[in-house]
């Protein structure tokens, strides 16, 4: 989890979506780790000048938002596979928008 993290604030710098980062740190991972190992994870990225959220999964579970005017739990699957899994998610991995009230 730490090389991860560590990956993840290397790469944001310099990539410019979360599905970027995400291909990288799976290349990474796949030539440096054994076969046993793997991670998911739910990265959520905020565009200021948007004023949008983004999300992007590598398999992990649901993405949950509180809708404070209906009182409701929305449940997003999350999508992707997890890290470590296979040597290219370029094709499986896809950052998507999350439509966010005030």
């Amino acid at each position: 989890m730490i090389m991860v993290d560590t990956l993840m604030h290397a790469w944001a710098k310099i990539a410019k979506n979360a599905e970027e980062i995400l291909i990288q740190i799976n290349s990474f991972l796949h030539q440096r780790m054994s076969s046993q190992r793997f991670m998911t994870l739910l990265m959520l990225r905020w565009n200021e000048q948007e004023q949008k959220m983004y999300y992007t999964g590598a398999g992990h579970e649901h993405l949950l938002i509180y809708r404070r005017k209906t009182e409701t739990i929305e449940t997003i699957r999350s999508g992707g596979i997890a890290l470590r899994m296979i040597p290219d998610i370029r094709n499986i991995v896809q950052e998507k928008s999350v439509e966010m009230e005030e």
